[in-house]
């Protein structure tokens, strides 16, 4: 009765570790999420250094369009197998 129960105990903690898959499955929707965030942030720094510009705000724009580029460059790295430049 006694090695019975401890078999059970093995099975029974065996059925509470997730498939490899699934931990998988994680780091690819965190990855998505990032890309996601990090192509908005790009559009967003964008738009905004174009209106900077067109009221002679020009270090405001740079400052935009450096986080733009930052932006784009994350995007990048969040891609499978993406390296930054």
């Amino acid at each position: 009765m006694g090695s019975n129960t401890g078999k059970r105990n093995v099975t029974l903690q065996l059925s509470r570790i997730q498939p490899y898959g699934t931990f998988v499955n994680e780091i690819d929707r965190h990855a998505d999420r990032t890309r996601e965030t990090a192509d908005y942030i790009a559009t967003l720094a964008h738009e905004l250094s174009e209106l900077a510009d067109t009221t002679d705000l020009a270090v405001l724009r740079y400052l935009l369009e450096m986080a733009r580029d930052e932006a784009r460059a994350a995007a990048r790295r969040a891609e499978p197998g993406g390296q930054d430049d």
